[in-house]
C-alpha cells in the first residue's frame, strides 16, 4: 500500500462551520517530497477531516524512513482541546525485492558456490534492531548434467601429485567418463615452471597424449610420467604446473572440467634417520584418584633397529605434592624392553596417589627423563604431570549418563563414528534403555546412517561398576565438495551430566592417492577434535594432529590466536611452531603452556590452528577452540577426564 489515510474527529458538542485545524508531518529519517507527499493541509467544516500520506517510490535500499504526523492546534482553542492520540508515527518501508531471482546458469563444473545474505542496518537504528538470524547462507549447486550423448569433459585425476627427487615418477592421469564412442583424438598439454626449471624434471611423453578409449567402462584416459631429477640441493619443495591445452582444431571432441590444471611437487629425499632412539613419554598428563588405581606412565620410542641394552633414568619433582602424597614403582631408573617385532622400546612407571582424607582439589607431580646421550636422545614430551585428585563423594544411586566426549569425526564412506553413552559408580544393573534424538545442523537424513533409532539398550558391567551403550553413525558418500557437515545427538530427557549432547562431523574423503608405483600419496592433515578443555594447573595442554597417510617424515606449523584468553597472560602463544610427523606415523602432537592466575576467573577461550604442511594439504578441521578453566573450579572437569579414561 503506497497511501495512508488519516481522519481527524471533532467531538459532537463542537460541530460548527469554522475552519479549524489541519495536519503536519515532521521529518525524522524521511524527507517530504523526496520520500513522501502529504495532502495539502486543509481546514475542516463539520465533524471530520481527512488527509493522506503517499510514499514516493525510489530504487534505493534505505531500510525504514519515518515522520511524525500531528494535528495543527485549532484557531479557537476554547472550542476544543487535543486528546490522545493527537500524533501518529508514519514509517515507509522498502518494497520487497522481486521474488524468484534465479541463479546464473553457466557450463562450469564448480561444485558448491556460496554467498552470505545479510540485512543492511537501518538508517534509524532506534526504530528497530537486528535479531538472529540476520544473515543466511545461500549455496548454488551445479545442475545435473542433461542426459544424452555428452561431449567428453577432460580433467586431471587430481590437482596435486608428489614425487621424491631420484625416486619413482608421478603418474599424472588425464581422463573423462560417459564416452559412448572413441573420439580418436589426442590431448595437448603444457608445463609451466613455478619454482622449478627444465633440469629439475623429465616429462614422458612431451606435448601431446594419445587418448585410450575403453568401451567396457565408457572412459577415455591418458597418462603423463613426471620424474623429479636429483640435484643434491636442499630446496624443500619445487613446484611444476601442468595444464591441458584446448582442442585447437576447433572440433568439439571434448571440453575441459575441473581440475584442468595440476601441480607436481618435487621433494628432497629424506635425511638418513639417526640410529640413536628418541625417547619420550606417551603423553604429557596423567590423572589418578587418591586410593585408586595407579597411573601407568609409559616411556617409549619407535624405529629401533637393535636392542640398546640400556636403562633410562627419571626424576620426580613435587609441584603441589609432597613425597607422602604418592608412591613410585620403580624408583630412579627403568629397564627398557626391546620388541624386535614392532621395532620399539618401552618402560612403565607406576604412580599411586595415596589417601590422606584432606579436601585439597588436585595435587601435581612432575616427572622428567634424564638424558643419556650415548644410548638415546630426548623428544617431546620429555616431561609429564601426574594429577592426584580427591576421591569423589558417594555417588547417587541413580546413574548420571553422558556422552564420553562432545565431538566425533568420521569420513564420508569411511568407518563409522562410535558415539558412546556411559556412566560409572553403578552398584546394580538399572536394566533400562536410554533414549536419544538426532538434530540436523548442516546435514540431512541422506548424509548419514544411524544403526539404532530412538533407544539403545544399556549394558551393565558389574566388574567395573559401569553402564554403557554405543550409537554407530556412518557418514554416507555423496560425491559433493561440502567441507564440513554436522549432526547433533542428544540424550532424552536431558542428562544432568556433561556432555549431554555430542556433535558428529562428516568430512569429505581425502583425494584418491596416486596410482603410480612408489609415488608418495598426498596427505591430508587435521586437528583431532574441534574443541578442547584445559585447566590452569594442567600444563602443558597438548593436542593431537592427524594425517591421512603414514608416509615419510613431514612437518606442519602450529599457532594460537586470542579469543577471550590473552596470550602471554593466560597462555604462552605459539607463532609458527613446527612439529614433525615421524616416518610411518599418522599423528603428532603440539603443546601450549597454560599460565596460572592468582585470581578466580570465568572460563577463557583461545584458538589453535595448523598450517603450512611440508607435503599434502590441510583438512577441514584445521582450527579448534580451547577453553581454559580456573584452577579453583577444575575438580568437576578433572573428574570428567577420569570418567573418560
Amino acid at each position: 500500500m503506497r497511501t495512508a489515510l488519516f481522519t481527524l474527529v471533532k467531538p459532537e458538542p463542537h460541530w460548527d462551520d469554522l475552519h479549524e485545524g489541519g495536519f503536519t508531518c515532521t521529518d525524522i529519517s524521511a524527507t517530504i517530497t523526496t520520500d513522501y507527499t502529504l495532502e495539502t493541509p486543509v481546514d475542516f467544516t463539520g465533524p471530520t477531516g481527512i488527509t493522506s500520506i503517499t510514499a514516493v517510490v525510489d530504487d534505493l535500499n534505505e531500510g525504514v524512513e519515518c515522520c511524525v504526523l500531528s494535528i495543527n492546534p485549532p484557531e479557537a482553542p476554547t472550542d476544543y482541546k487535543l486528546v490522545t492520540p493527537s500524533t501518529a508515527k508514519v514509517c515507509i518501508i522498502d518494497a520487497p525485492s522481486t521474488p524468484g531471482t534465479p541463479a546464473v546458469v553457466d557450463d562450469l563444473n564448480e561444485g558448491v558456490e556460496c554467498c552470505v545474505l545479510s540485512i543492511n542496518p537501518p538508517e534509524a537504528p532506534t526504530d528497530y534492531k537486528l535479531v538472529t538470524p540476520s544473515t543466511a547462507k545461500v549455496c548454488i549447486i551445479d545442475a545435473p548434467s542433461t542426459p544424452g550423448t555428452p561431449v567428453p569433459c577432460l580433467s586431471f585425476g587430481r590437482s596435486t601429485y608428489v614425487a621424491l627427487e631420484g625416486g619413482d615418477p608421478a603418474i599424472v592421469e588425464v581422463r573423462a567418463s560417459d564416452i559412448t564412442t572413441d573420439p580418436t583424438t589426442t590431448v595437448a598439454f603444457a608445463t609451466n615452471d613455478v619454482s622449478t626449471s627444465t633440469t629439475d624434471y623429465a616429462v614422458d611423453p612431451t606435448g601431446t597424449l594419445p587418448l585410450t578409449f575403453d568401451a567396457a567402462t565408457a572412459t577415455i584416459s591418458a597418462t603423463i610420467s613426471l620424474t623429479c631429477e636429483t640435484d643434491g640441493l636442499a630446496e624443500s619443495v619445487e613446484a611444476l604446473e601442468i595444464s591441458i591445452a584446448p582442442d585447437a582444431a576447433g572440433v568439439p571432441t571434448y571440453s575441459l572440467c575441473t581440475p584442468s590444471t595440476a601441480t607436481l611437487l618435487c621433494l628432497d629425499q629424506p635425511a638418513a634417520t639417526d640410529t640413536v632412539p628418541c625417547v619420550s613419554f606417551d603423553r604429557s598428563t596423567y590423572v589418578a584418584l587418591e586410593g585408586g588405581d595407579p597411573a601407568l606412565v609409559e616411556v617409549r620410542a619407535s624405529g629401533i633397529t637393535a636392542d640398546p641394552g640400556t636403562t633410562v633414568a627419571f626424576a620426580t619433582n613435587d609441584v603441589s605434592t609432597s613425597t607422602s602424597d604418592y608412591t613410585v614403582d620403580p624408583t630412579g631408573t627403568l629397564l627398557l624392553t626391546f620388541d624386535a617385532a614392532t621395532a620399539t622400546i618401552s618402560a612403565t612407571i607406576s604412580l599411586t596417589c595415596e589417601t590422606e582424607g584432606l579436601a585439597e582439589g588436585s595435587e601435581a607431580l612432575e616427572i622428567s627423563i634424564t638424558p643419556d646421550a650415548a644410548a638415546y636422545s630426548l623428544c617431546t614430551p620429555s616431561t609429564a604431570t601426574l594429577l592426584c585428585l580427591d576421591p569423589p563423594a558417594a555417588t547417587d544411586t541413580v546413574p548420571c549418563v553422558s556422552f564420553d566426549r562432545s565431538t566425533y569425526v568420521a569420513l564420508e564412506g569411511g568407518d563409522p563414528a562410535l558415539v558412546e553413552v556411559r556412566a560409572s559408580g553403578i552398584t546394580t544393573d538399572p536394566g533400562t534403555t536410554v533414549a536419544f534424538a538426532t538434530n540436523d545442523v548442516t546435514t540431512s537424513t541422506t548424509d548419514y546412517t544411524v544403526d539404532a533409532t530412538g533407544t539403545i539398550p544399556l549394558t551393565f558391567d558389574a566388574a567395573t561398576a559401569t553402564i554403557s551403550a554405543l550409537i554407530s553413525v556412518t557418514c554416507e558418500t555423496d560425491d559433493l565438495v561440502e567441507v564440513v557437515e554436522a549432526l547433533e545427538i542428544s540424550i532424552a530427557p536431558a542428562s544432568p551430566c556433561t556432555p549431554s549432547t555430542a556433535t558428529v562431523i562428516c568430512l569429505d574423503p581425502p583425494p584418491a592417492t596416486d596410482t603410480g608405483t612408489g609415488t608418495s600419496p598426498l596427505a591430508t592433515y587435521w586437528i583431532e577434535f574441534c574443541d578442547y578443555k584445559a585447566d590452569e594447573s594442567q600444563s602443558p595442554f597438548t593436542f593431537v594432529i592427524k594425517r591421512s597417510t603414514t608416509g615419510d617424515v613431514a612437518t606442519i606449523t602450529c599457532s594460537t590466536r586470542d579469543v577471550s584468553a590473552t596470550g602471554s597472560l593466560d597462555f604462552e602463544p605459539l607463532d609458527g611452531q613446527t612439529v614433525t610427523f615421524a616416518a610411518g606415523s599418522d599423528s603428532t602432537t603440539c603443546s601450549v603452556i597454560i599460565l596460572p592466575d592468582v585470581s578466580q576467573e570465568d572460563p577463557e577461550v583461545f584458538e589453535i590452528a595448523i598450517s603450512s604442511p611440508s607435503t599434502g594439504e590441510l583438512g577441514d578441521v584445521n582450527k579448534a577452540t580451547v577453553t581454559i578453566y580456573d584452577s579453583s573450579s577444575s575438580r568437576e572437569y578433572l573428574r570428567e577426564i577420569i570418567t573418560e579414561m
